[in-house]
């Protein structure tokens, strides 16, 4: 940590103010134009660029945040799966002689899958729905908390297209989960658990 002056001296700034470019926000209501006018105004020999909150184009175009979305696609749907598969064989470990009942009262293989697959995927839906009603009520509370003590404006937005990718995300990796907790419905031995 430097004082000004001392910095200043080191990079050859303390004749002249190298700044080239500042960086200024405006109300709502301020035209641009005019914005820019009392910029060119104060700072005669800087570049004035102007912009707005929606100029995000370049990152939409880039390959590498293309390719960073891409990855943390696949790794949420992973993890998702491997969540929804490890906790519906728990629930089937502990529901096997059910399971077994099922069978030994007529309900044929298929059946018990089509029971299995209808309850883990409605569970998995159900955690989406949770997980985004979650999400909007902590984005409200984050921007409630932000603008109550520093933030001029709300800091998180919801974007509509949220709700729908984060339930698509849950039930693609329902379905990929599906397999594990079918095979282990399908291997019950229903004799041997009903003798237990």
């Amino acid at each position: 940590m430097l004082h000004l002056s001392e910095l200043q001296s080191i990079t050859g700034a303390d004749d002249d103010d190298l700044a080239d470019q500042v960086l200024v926000e405006t109300e709502s209501g301020t035209s641009t134009a005019a914005a820019e006018s009392a910029a060119a105004d104060t700072y005669p020999t800087a570049t004035i660029q102007s912009g707005s909150e929606s100029d995000f184009g370049s990152i939409r175009s880039d390959d590498f945040a293309l390719a960073t979305s891409l990855v943390a696609l696949v790794v949420a749907i992973l993890i998702c799966s491997l969540f929804v598969a490890t906790s519906s064989a728990l629930t089937i470990d502990r529901d096997r002689r059910t399971i077994a009942v099922l069978a030994a009262v007529g309900f044929s293989v298929r059946s018990r899958l089509a029971i299995v697959a209808i309850t883990t995927l409605s569970l998995t839906l159900a955690g989406a729905v949770a997980g985004v009603v979650l999400g909007i009520v902590g984005i409200s509370i984050t921007n409630h908390v932000a603008t109550a003590t520093m933030a001029p404006r709300p800091i998180a937005t919801l974007r509509p297209a949220f709700v729908p990718y984060a339930i698509g995300v849950a039930l693609l990796a329902g379905v990929l989960a599906l397999p594990y907790p079918l095979y282990l419905v399908a291997r019950t031995n229903v004799v041997a658990e009903l003798g237990r």
